[in-house]
């Protein structure tokens, strides 16, 4: 199959892919504007529940379940941030909830019961490289000179 194609892109120079062009179209600024699009539209529809303000620590724990590597990720929350995600679940069980840090969604947990605790626990996140990155940046948070 390649060294059929191959073939063809040799006979015809004007079939080859300028690659230097579709890296830069993909990089775009219309193109990125474009891909941010729908994001944008749905953050700007949402209600802030919990800042970084009513944020008192994060943990995590590691662990496998058949044969994968999950995360669960705990946000210690301050009074008025327990007190306001209490209020926003209220009534709204089976609805999501999105944790945003640095402009990156991180999950989107459903919310199963009324969230009354100052301990939020966010249980089988897949990937920690975002996990990672949320406790850092709420640990710089809460520490800044660190």
């Amino acid at each position: 199959l390649y060294q059929t194609e191959g073939a063809l892109v040799l006979k015809d120079p004007g079939r080859r892919e300028n690659v230097r062009a579709s890296l830069k179209a993909l990089i775009a600024e219309d193109t990125l504007r474009e891909y941010a699009s729908p994001v944008e539209k749905l953050l700007s529809g949402m209600t802030v529940v919990v800042n970084e303000d009513q944020i008192e620590g994060v943990s995590y724990r590691k662990y496998t379940e058949e044969g994968r590597q999950f995360f669960d990720l705990t946000v210690k929350l301050a009074s008025e941030g327990s007190d306001r995600l209490w209020k926003y679940s209220k009534g709204r069980v089976g609805s999501q909830l999105m944790l945003v840090v640095d402009g990156v969604a991180i999950a989107a947990p459903r919310i199963s019961h009324e969230l009354s605790q100052s301990d939020l626990t966010i249980t089988q996140l897949p990937e920690q490289v975002l996990v990672d990155m949320t406790v850092d940046a709420i640990k710089a948070r809460r520490n800044p000179l660190r």
